[in-house]
């Protein structure tokens, strides 16, 4: 019996980790890596999120302009894309029973086919005004030739802009902005598509509150 018990009073003791999971130890990557901070516009990236401790759960992945991006995610892997220039910061969450973490990467999308024209879409989520501003580098010839606004419930078509028409507006060689209003529309999901001369197209997606 003594030696029973003296083997448990001098064994050693088992240390077990009682802390959320350390941001070191979790790691995310574009692409499986390379150069995880560029992105051609609508290109799409595959998205990778790696821990080493035991016992942790990957959670939500989340995206700094939801309005302006597309983000579909499993677990430690998401699929990002976006047709919107501009550097977006996407997390994930990560966690074990004491805790959890955040942590994320960031993503700027350009264009990478010369030519193609330069837009800002804002704000987004909009409740009054709808704003498509161009660089005004950009090649006129290369301007969309219709704008066209559809609901995310049936695809129906709620706006139609017939934008060569805006181009020669002072206001337009102003500002290199056409304004589109939201206000007469129901809340919900609409689809601003955004057609050029020669037939492409180009989607963003707007919130209207």
């Amino acid at each position: 019996m003594a030696s029973i018990l003296g083997s448990i009073t001098n064994s050693t003791p088992i240390n077990v980790k009682r802390s959320a999971p350390a941001p070191a130890s979790l790691l995310v990557t574009a692409n499986g890596g390379g150069s995880p901070d560029f992105m051609c516009n609508g290109a799409g990236v595959q998205l990778n999120a790696y821990t080493a401790e035991p016992g942790t759960q990957f959670g939500i992945w989340t995206s700094s302009d939801p309005g302006n991006t597309i983000l579909n995610s499993n677990g430690g892997t998401a699929y990002f894309n976006s047709y919107v220039n501009n550097c977006y910061g996407i997390d994930i969450t990560v966690s074990n029973c004491f805790g959890s973490v955040q942590k994320g990467i960031t993503i700027c999308v350009d264009n990478c086919l010369t030519g193609k024209p330069v837009y800002k879409v804002y704000p987004n989520p909009a409740s009054d005004i709808v704003n498509i501003t161009f660089d005004k580098e950009s090649d006129m010839s290369q301007l969309p030739q219709f704008i066209k606004l559809f609901s995310e419930i049936g695809a129906k078509e709620v706006k139609n802009v017939e934008a060569e028409e805006r181009y020669s507006s002072a206001d337009f060689q102003t500002s290199r902005t056409i304004p589109i209003p939201v206000n007469d529309l129901l809340r919900g999901v609409y689809y601003l598509k955004m057609m050029d001369r020669a037939g492409n197209a180009e989607t963003v997606r707007i919130v209207v509150e």
